[in-house]
């Protein structure tokens, strides 16, 4: 037979260990040993849900000034339709010069890195005088359409080899001052390349195809061949018109009209 006593004191201690278990852990709570490790969660990455795109056109450089309009004449120096049209505009570029950015660009198929694989309809003499102006244009601005005036009298007519065009070219540079050993390093290497190619983007940004043909401000123009009527197409892309736009120049349009 179990003592009472012994019963007594037995029921005691469990119930103090009930107590002290209760202050230590309250109810519901998991023996630390079963309790899981805490996991830092992932911080959320936004999802992108814009499709990435890839350009399909060249953009064009404008001016800094959005009051000075930039013009593009795409031409082939050898084409007469385009020397026919560059000297139309060489009055417009003696009014408008400082006004307005206007620039040759050169329609050509560069498919490599030499002055070989530069292709110009009316043959390999015709993309070594594209080289030679896209460098005199970029080293000798102030002399260039001097120098296309020059160069479409003297030597366009009857400098029909690459020996030829190449004499006759120096003999203009030297009369304008132009370093004929700048010019020949820039159009006999990657440079001149590289210009060329830099308007081959351009042109087929702009679906050009024929020389001569004009964008004034990205928009084709398509009105009459004279020096007045490239100058009021060129001054109305202005958005404050200079006092010069009020000077007439010849109306008088070209002979022979037609495109390479």
């Amino acid at each position: 037979m179990v003592d009472p006593l012994f019963i007594f004191i037995a029921m005691g201690a469990v119930g103090v260990l009930f107590i002290v278990a209760s202050v230590v852990m309250p109810p519901g709570s998991v023996p630390p040993a079963s309790q899981p490790p805490s996991v830092t969660p992932y911080p959320t990455i936004p999802v992108v849900t814009t499709p990435f795109t890839t350009p399909t056109t060249i953009p064009t450089t404008t001016p800094v000034d959005p009051n000075r309009p930039y013009v593009d004449l795409y031409v082939m120096s050898y084409c007469p339709y385009g020397t026919q049209a560059e000297t139309v505009m060489k009055p417009v570029v003696d009014l408008l010069g400082s006004k307005a950015d206007i620039r040759i660009r050169f329609l050509t198929q560069v498919t490599g890195s030499t002055v070989d694989s530069v292709n110009s309809l009316h043959g390999p003499f015709e993309a070594e005088e594209d080289l030679r102006q896209a460098c005199i244009q970029k080293y000798y601005p102030a002399s260039f359409w001097t120098y296309l005036a020059r160069f479409n009298s003297q030597c366009y007519p009857t400098s029909h080899t690459s020996s030829t065009a190449s004499t006759c070219s120096h003999t203009v540079m030297s009369g304008l001052g132009i370093t004929a050993a700048t010019i020949d390093t820039c159009s006999t290497g990657p440079e001149g390349i590289g210009l060329l190619r830099a308007d081959q983007l351009s042109s087929a940004a702009k679906g050009v195809n024929a020389s001569p043909t004009l964008f004034i401000k990205g928009v084709k123009y398509t009105g009459a061949m004279s020096p007045n009527a490239y100058k009021q197409a060129i001054c109305k892309a202005f958005i404050t018109q200079p006092t010069e736009c009020t000077t007439a120049l010849s109306s008088t349009a070209t002979g022979a009209t037609g495109t390479c």
